[in-house]
């Protein structure tokens, strides 16, 4: 298949050339554009690039550059820091990141101690989702969106106009992977704070992964080890946790039906994917007569998509519920009397999958290609199944029994 990307010396080239025209838009594009290339090719790229070490380096060069520049004009600054208590900047692009939002929560809450403001580079809606608010444990008025930029160049000026009002004793990198202007902002040392750049675990590539000057913080024990012992990073390691909630009775019987559920933002379920979602939950469907719960937000494509393939398998639509927002994972499962969940596909859900541990919900994962097995199961316990085409799913759902 033809690369979707520019090769890395190329983009490197031109980014040096812009930076050296003074044009620091295209420079900031040219990075967004190489790793968005990585992404959208990601059989080429999955656990095989994490990151670039010059394109963190040229990001962060920029953004000293940036910081240099007259300050941006904001519309809604956020309100005065508290003189008496030390106060940390949680940087993320947008409220769509499912689990990532709930880990930013867990942040917040293991330090009451201090202050915490977020600031969200992307995010489409306006005001913030209230769950958004309530997930990270911060009050709305500490949640601070950027208005819709007219350049990436724009963007990372805001980004640095914030950090250097508020003058945060830690930041905290949560940007998606493509979010350049975070990354110039960390990297340009605006502020004397200290920042932890934390790593997704989904093992594609991002842009900072190799910044200099932060703490480079990892999820999970793969992630860490691949990070610390490949890379040579020294990443402190941070483990995904959650409340223990309670267990489910280890002998309660399969429903009939069965009860399945799923649960992952949009990103978790791409239509693209040599297995869609919905031709999946459809077929699963026809052949078995469980019922699916989907926890979590879908766009209106997907929503159509389920819908449209339920209609074509001529399965009953009732039997695939959608919840797109609930309290607790933990507790769904249980009051729904969950027998089998399905982690999210292609991407795995991380944060979830310990949820559903947690629960003692049995869990099944899918592998998306027999050279990936170790990274699609790097959180599975021992005795989990897993999945690779359609009619393994339908046999594993026939054959409950636990």
């Amino acid at each position: 298949m033809p690369r979707p990307f520019e090769t890395l010396e190329s983009t490197i080239r031109s980014t040096e050339a812009a930076i050296a025209g003074g044009d620091l838009d295209t420079a900031l594009r040219a990075i967004r554009a190489q790793v968005e290339g990585w992404l959208a090719a990601a059989p080429l790229t999955r656990n095989a690039i994490w990151g670039n070490r010059e394109l963190d380096a040229l990001a962060s060069r920029i953004g000293r550059l940036v910081a240099e520049l007259p300050p941006a004009t904001l519309d809604r600054l956020p309100s005065q820091r508290e003189a008496s208590r030390p106060l940390d900047v949680y940087l993320f692009t947008k409220t769509e990141v499912g689990g990532h939002v709930f880990v930013g929560g867990d942040f917040v809450r293991a330090a009451p101690e201090r202050e915490s403001v977020v600031v969200l580079t992307e995010q489409p809606v306006v005001p913030v989702p209230p769950a958004f608010a309530e997930r990270f444990a911060t009050s709305p008025d500490r949640i601070i969106c950027l208005p819709r930029a007219t350049s990436l160049l724009e963007q990372s000026q805001m980004v640095i106009s914030v950090l250097r009002m508020l003058q945060p004793d830690r930041i905290f990198a949560f940007n998606h992977h493509q979010d350049v202007s975070i990354v110039a902002a960390a990297g340009s040392g605006a502020v004397p704070a200290q920042t932890y750049y934390v790593h997704h675990g989904d093992f594609l590539p991002a842009l900072g992964v190799y910044l200099s000057g932060t703490t480079h913080v990892d999820l999970t024990p793969r992630a860490h080890t691949f990070c610390n012992s490949v890379l040579a990073l020294s990443p402190a390691y941070a483990p995904l946790v959650v409340e223990d909630r309670g267990r489910r009775p280890s002998s309660a019987p399969v429903s009939e039906p069965p009860v399945l559920a799923t649960c992952g933002s949009p990103a978790k379920y791409d239509l693209s994917y040599k297995l869609p979602y919905h031709e999946v939950a459809a077929a699963l469907l026809a052949q078995t007569s469980a019922i699916l719960f989907h926890i979590g937000v879908l766009y209106d494509e997907q929503l159509a998509a389920v819908q449209e393939a339920l209609r074509a398998k001529s399965v009953d639509e009732s039997r695939w519920r959608h919840l797109p927002v609930v309290e607790s994972v933990w507790d769904t499962l249980r009051e729904l009397g969950v027998d089998l969940y399905l982690n999210s596909f292609p991407q795995r859900g991380g944060r979830v999958a310990v949820e559903v541990m947690g629960s003692g919900t049995p869990a099944v994962w899918h592998v998306t290609e027999s050279r990936n097995r170790s990274v699609d199961l790097h959180l599975a316990y021992p005795e989990a199944l897993a999945w690779s085409d359609v009619s393994e799913l339908v046999a594993i759902v026939r054959d409950l029994d636990y």
